[in-house]
């Protein structure tokens, strides 16, 4: 199979992928949050917010450089591996610490969340360069299957415990459970054992590779999880949980439609980087074409949806979750670029637009954060205005992309769909229901 042929098999087994872990996170997260109350689901979103914090250092990293390796290499990939599981059982180690620090501090039931969580990174750990050797051949239908599945059962469990009465505590063990089962699936479709132990000048080279790759996953990958720690710390428990209600529909939007285009976008753009300056432009237009209308159209029915899904108690979602819909432009920038510059072999670069993307989205959060978790989910959109301007330059100056090609990828993916939305935006105003 060609590279084209098999990106294109990739890119529909991602999505099957990302659909069916994602349906089944959201129909376990929907159930729960119309059972407990908003302020007991902003506590409990706290607590996976801080297990799922360090994710992005256990999940990206090491895991970049084996999908990035041309070649299959037992000792480089069972190095990965032990360096890897030592760093998510060390940031378990400090997830714990902080439940700990927490229930001393007389917050008994966050802080037993907290330490739950801890278990997220080190069963993360203990599978991610199993995936990264997977997508490095192009294997996604095997991942598709075992993780859909291993997803579906978390949710079934979850379901099953809020049900019976555990309350909060089912967001914690939907977290824990899709974590293990999905580590589990991981191991069976790859079918490979680490076979060799650390070697210092290996491990020493792969750290060096790696940390670059890491400090720019970490700022890439963390600000949901932190707005939201931000929004709880400066708006309160209940307006935490109606924050992250709303960002579960950003979230299921991003994984279901831009997430698995852009997985495909390191191993594909790593193969040909004389190419990347020229396919970068189509790979941004098609990512917005993909995502603008879904987006869009969303936004107008959550007035309709959110009532009737989940009870008249969650309707204060409504105007956080409209204006999160458009923060995908910035996701769009900030996501898309972070994997063209890693492919180009310009991390540098990518840590400065990952970074900024977390300042400014943090800054823009807090202030909104000031106003109630409408004024969060407004900052965390507005994030756009920062990053475009800059990215257009960084694009120009490490990928030899022409500002114009940039801008004209975002406009074709979202100024038809503005246009032909404006009327349902008439009908449906953001604040009428904030």
């Amino acid at each position: 199979m060609n590279l084209r042929a098999s990106t294109v098999s990739g890119v529909i087994w991602l999505t099957v992928r990302f659909a069916g872990r994602q349906l089944a996170n959201s129909a376990a997260f929907f159930i729960i949050a119309a059972i407990v109350t908003t302020a007991e689901l902003g506590l409990a979103s706290v607590a996976v917010a801080i297990g799922f914090l360090t994710r992005p250092l256990i999940w990206r990293g090491l895991r970049d450089l084996v999908i990035r390796k041309s070649g299959a290499s037992e000792r480089f990939d069972s190095s990965a591996f032990w360096l890897n599981l030592a760093l998510g059982l060390l940031i378990g180690v400090l997830v714990g610490g902080i439940g700990i620090v927490v229930t001393a501090l007389g917050q008994a039931q966050l802080g037993g969340m907290i330490a739950a969580c801890a278990a997220i990174p080190v069963l993360t750990a203990a599978s991610a360069i199993h995936e990264g050797r997977i997508e490095r051949g192009f294997g996604q239908k095997h991942l598709a299957y075992a993780q859909s599945a291993g997803s579906a059962l978390a949710a079934a469990v979850a379901v099953i415990a809020v049900l019976g009465g555990a309350g909060p505590w089912a967001l914690i063990i939907n977290r824990i459970a899709e974590a293990g089962f999905v580590g589990a699936g991981a191991w069976l479709s790859a079918r490979w054992v680490p076979r060799y132990g650390v070697q210092k000048r290996l491990a020493i080279a792969q750290v060096r590779s790696a940390a670059p790759i890491l400090t720019s996953a970490f700022t890439g990958g963390s600000l949901v999880h932190l707005a939201l720690i931000v929004v709880a710390g400066l708006a309160g428990a209940a307006a935490a949980g109606a924050f992250r209600v709303a960002m579960q529909v950003y979230l299921l939007l991003v994984q279901v439609l831009c997430a698995p285009a852009m997985q495909m976008l390191l191993p594909s753009l790593s193969k040909d980087r004389n190419a990347i300056g020229r396919r970068y432009p189509v790979a941004v237009a098609l990512v917005a074409c993909l995502a603008a209308p879904a987006f869009l159209g969303c936004a107008t029915l959550l007035p309709l949806l959110f009532p009737l899904a989940l009870g008249e108690a969650w309707r204060v979602a409504v105007a956080p979750a409209q204006a999160l819909c458009f923060g995908v432009a910035a996701f769009l920038v900030a996501a898309t670029l972070e994997y063209a510059l890693i492919a180009r072999g310009r991390p540098g670069w990518a840590f400065g637009v990952s970074a900024l993307n977390l300042s400014s989205g943090l800054a823009l959060v807090a202030l909104g954060a000031l106003f109630g978790a409408p004024g969060a989910a407004i900052g965390f959109a507005a994030r756009a205005i920062v990053l475009l301007p800059v990215a257009a330059m960084v694009s120009q100056r490490a990928l030899g992309v022409r500002p114009t090609d940039y801008f004209t990828g975002f406009a074709f993916g979202f100024e038809s769909n503005l246009q032909s939305m404006r009327n349902d935006f008439r009908r449906a105003p953001v604040s009428r229901y904030s």
